[in-house]
């Protein structure tokens, strides 16, 4: 049989804290959707904004969220959820790596 390595969840509190940190990014995802959905429905001059608001969620997913996905699962080796949470919670190491 094949036997799964993958990086055990040893440490609890920073679990937690990069649950609460997935939570807060997907709450914030879906403000973003629920704000495009009233443009769209707004009318005519607004619906460009949801689309270009559609199309960056689209760009950071395809650019950011799914490689580092990957990243986490296949070379750093870690649990499905875990990484799933540590993918959402990237955000923070998107921003704390950027500079004006």
């Amino acid at each position: 049989m094949c036997q799964n390595k993958t990086e055990p969840m040893n440490n609890i509190e920073e679990v937690q804290s990069v649950k609460s940190d997935a939570i807060k990014a997907a709450l914030a995802f879906l403000i973003i959707n629920l704000i495009s959905v009233v443009f769209f429905l707004v009318g005519k001059p607004l619906d460009d904004v949801a689309f270009v608001f559609v199309f960056v969620q689209i760009a950071f997913f395809a650019v950011w969220l799914l490689p580092y996905f990957i990243y986490q699962v296949l070379f750093r080796k870690r649990e499905l959820l875990y990484a799933f949470y540590k993918t959402l919670s990237s955000y923070k190491d998107l921003w704390t790596n950027f500079t004006y």
